[in-house]
């Protein structure tokens, strides 16, 4: 953090009051966490970075309500910001807002259509939470596939794919995965 205050004070840059900010929270400083958000605020009061890192934080703390609201700005000044459309969708499933967490991570996926982590919260709220309302199962089966594809290493996709096959009676399927 030394090193950060230094450089910020040698060059002012919106990142390093938010990263700062980010340290302090990590740490459990949250008192030292607003003070650098405040800062960063003032240096650009819209910027779409702020909003991101205000909802980060209140993600983190499952003020996910606030959180929505942070991240939702920050979306709507920087609409290509994968980041903040995955924190959204994140923060939404949390809410209970299922149908729009998978609004949010479809965004996010058109931006970066292999990205393994966005594909398998896409399959996960697909084949966990949406496949009563929305019968896609199949579809979830789809996007934890592709997921599997795209990042091989990945331990999520495995896991959700292995309980949905286990859900959807694909028990010889689910052998030949393994």
């Amino acid at each position: 953090i030394l090193h950060y205050t230094a450089y910020n004070t040698a060059k002012p840059d919106i990142e390093i009051p938010l990263h700062i900010a980010y340290l302090y929270d990590l740490g459990g400083k949250t008192a030292e966490s607003a003070k650098y958000l405040s800062k960063a605020e003032s240096m650009s009061p819209e910027s779409p970075r702020v909003f991101f890192f205000k909802g980060l934080l209140a993600t983190k703390a499952n003020r996910n309500v606030e959180a929505e609201q942070y991240l939702e700005k920050a979306v709507k000044l920087k609409n290509d910001d994968q980041s903040s459309l995955f924190y959204l969708a994140v923060t939404r499933e949390k809410l209970g807002k299922f149908e729009e967490a998978a609004g949010s991570i479809k965004k996010a996926l058109e931006l970066d259509p292999e990205n393994a982590s966005y594909l398998n919260f896409l399959g996960y709220l697909y084949a966990h939470v949406l496949t009563s309302r929305l019968n896609q199962r199949t579809a979830g089966m789809v996007h934890l596939l592709v997921a599997l594809a795209a990042v091989a290493a990945t331990v999520l996709a495995p896991d959700d794919l292995g309980d949905l096959r286990v859900e959807a009676g694909q028990h010889r399927v689910l052998v030949g995965d393994l």
